[in-house]
């Protein structure tokens, strides 16, 4: 998988309140892309139209811990 994958899952975990996956997920992200940044993932995410699942995205990339 990707890490923009496994981001997205992270988020999702995030959302559900499945704390563990989510964590487990975060580590996996910054073992394939040690730089991973929040703001540049938003930045490429533009595959969602609404602004209020972008915003539900970004939420839940914070929730589960990535970095900025």
């Amino acid at each position: 998988m990707s890490p923009w994958s496994v981001a997205r899952l992270a988020a999702c975990y995030a959302q559900l309140g499945r704390t563990a996956e989510a964590q487990a997920a975060v580590a996996e992200v910054l073992r394939l892309q040690p730089n991973f940044s929040t703001v540049e993932y938003m930045r490429k995410s533009v595959f969602l139209e609404h602004a209020d699942d972008r915003e539900l995205l970004r939420e839940g990339l914070t929730k589960a811990g990535l970095p900025a």
